[in-house]
């Protein structure tokens, strides 16, 4: 059944069946048919039915460690697959994780660098700046008397992901196939995208890779700083960057005090996030206040690129079609592009879906374009989505929560902020862009060459089905049968296992009958044995379904 057996994967694995049914989800682990693994317990839920289920949910990934933190962090980005209450919960989630020991991070320091650290630190602090579920940061002095933070990956933690991340993505399949009505959430596919997540946060080269496109990016934006990185200290597992001195953006009285004008601070940070994902096309994925220091000058210190997101062309020209949309309050046209940018089921009722939307809209029809908070009116664009099953590209579902983050910053900042405003002159200059001459006769000339290529390759497709057709024949497959396949698979193998005990039991009882062969205390010992072997068989079966639960 798993593909794996070794003991510390059979542990985990019990482990994860323990929490889910601490934390009352004991009817997942039955349509599962995982309960095996909690023989004859009963579901422990103390102190757990005060808590609504999104609040369990948030606890189980808690409880269960870095990796399942971490997944639940990645979910919390995508609006268009998750519940909304759900959402708020996963964005609750911080890796609450023991630091690890100064002697550790000197032998990981010391390895990677080959050097004793005495001879490339002036000074590093014992104690971490912050520690998280894959690393830590120190802050440190170089030799030549430059302030860095060194932030050093955990000893051992790559086997233990790459462990979780294999049983993860087999219950994963396991869900699609054995609860039906979750294929529509993709589990699968949001396990391979937190495999390619996380497996690009461990290493530190691509990290600084990125800061450095942030800085060029930036490189004209006097008010917005990024670290720089030193290479010759570099590594996959230890990445050392300048030190920037700020207070955390959140931080609101300190920022009073200390005579920040909070509003302008606002405006920039709103900026920023708009330039990135207008203009650069590529976006911190996770901009969250810990991650945005305000500097002097009232300049904004951005940090911690793990995680970026990137709005390629295609995604970006759609954009601009659903802002122009939006603008023009045009129902069909929002339609039609939601449908473009992401992927609706066959049987969702289209007429329902522009009547939500249609709802939405009419909210807006006497209201000007600055009045309109296009964050939640993007938001509630996207539940609408979810409630009916189009699914989102992860970048464009970053790139909403990056959005709805950012103004919620800049509300706290700046209590009558309007991200609008400063969205506005970006969008219309994307709008310009698309109606220029250039731009179009470019749009003409890739839409010319698709349709050329689709009509060159109709022939070359409909000789090469024919000839697969000619040589393999034509298979049919069905879909969604598995779970059918596999019950009556099941039920036959207990019918006929049952048959079997029928049959020694009648045969043990003509041998009982007849009389024949060795007969201590007056019992035909063939009779006797036949009974025995029946009575074990079908102790089995009892014992079998029992443990199922489906007696």
């Amino acid at each position: 059944m798993w593909p794996f057996s070794g003991a510390r994967e059979i542990k985990r694995l019990r482990e994860i069946v323990r929490v889910l049914n601490k934390y009352g989800f004991d009817i997942v682990l039955k349509r599962l048919r995982l309960y095996y693994h909690l023989p004859f317990r009963k579901k422990v839920t103390e102190g757990v039915d005060t808590l609504t289920t999104p609040q369990r949910a948030r606890k189980i990934l808690e409880e269960l460690g870095p990796i399942f933190i971490k997944f639940g962090q990645i979910l919390s980005t995508r609006s268009d697959l998750i519940p909304k209450e759900y959402i708020y919960e996963l964005r609750k989630l911080q890796d609450k994780i023991p630091s690890f020991p100064f002697e550790e991070v000197k032998v990981i320091v010391e390895r990677e660098l080959n050097s004793p650290m005495e001879s490339i630190f002036e000074s590093f602090d014992r104690e971490p700046l912050a520690s998280a579920s894959l690393a830590q940061v120190h802050r440190a002095t170089l030799k030549d008397g430059r302030n860095v933070v060194v932030k050093v990956q955990r000893a051992g933690i790559e086997p233990i992901i790459e462990s979780d991340l294999t049983l993860l993505s087999h219950l994963a399949s396991l869900a699609e196939k054995r609860i039906p009505e979750l294929r529509n959430y993709n589990p699968a596919g949001i396990v391979r995208q937190l495999k390619i997540s996380i497996r690009k946060e461990l290493d530190f080269v691509r990290e600084g890779r990125n800061t450095e496109r942030f800085t060029k990016n930036f490189r004209d934006v006097d008010y917005i700083v990024i670290p720089q990185v030193f290479w010759e200290h570099t590594t996959k597992k230890i990445l050392i960057l300048e030190y920037l001195e700020g207070i955390k953006i959140d931080e609101l009285e300190k920022l009073s005090e200390m005579g920040y004008n909070r509003k302008l601070l606002a405006e920039r940070g709103a900026e920023a996030i708009m330039m990135q994902i207008f203009v650069f096309g590529l976006f911190q994925g996770d901009p969250h206040p810990g991650n945005i220091l305000v500097l002097r000058d009232n300049k904004l210190g951005l940090i911690d690129f793990g995680q970026v997101g990137r709005l390629r062309k295609s995604l970006k020209e759609k954009l601009v079609d659903f802002a122009i949309a939006i603008i023009k309050k045009d129902t069909e046209g929002i339609y039609e592009v939601l449908l473009r940018i992401g992927a609706m089921e066959d049987d969702v009722p289209s007429d329902e879906l522009r009547d939500e939307i249609e709802d939405i809209v009419s909210d807006y029809y006497d209201v000007k374009l600055s009045h309109v908070n296009i964050a939640s009116l993007v938001q509630e664009l996207f539940d609408i989505s979810l409630t009916y099953r189009v699914r989102m590209p992860p970048d464009f579902a970053i790139l909403i929560k990056s959005l709805v983050t950012s103004e919620a910053i800049a509300r706290q900042l700046y209590s009558e902020f309007n991200i609008t405003e400063v969205a506005e002159p970006f969008v219309k200059n994307l709008i310009k862009e698309r109606l220029s001459v250039g731009e179009s006769s470019k749009r003409v000339a890739r839409k010319s060459k698709k349709i050329g290529n689709a009509i060159f390759n109709i022939p070359l497709k409909t000789e090469a089905f024919l000839d697969k057709i000619n040589t393999t024949g034509l298979n049919l497959k069905h879909v969604g049968f598995e779970e059918l396949i596999e019950e009556l698979d099941t039920l036959s193998n207990r019918i006929s296992f049952a048959l079997i005990i029928s049959a020694i039991i009648i045969g043990s009882s003509i041998v009982m009958t007849t009389g024949e062969g060795l007969r201590p205390f007056d019992l035909p010992v063939v009779g006797l044995i036949g009974f025995l072997f029946a009575s074990l068989l079908g102790s089995i079966l009892l014992f079998r379904i029992i443990k199922s639960r489906r007696l």
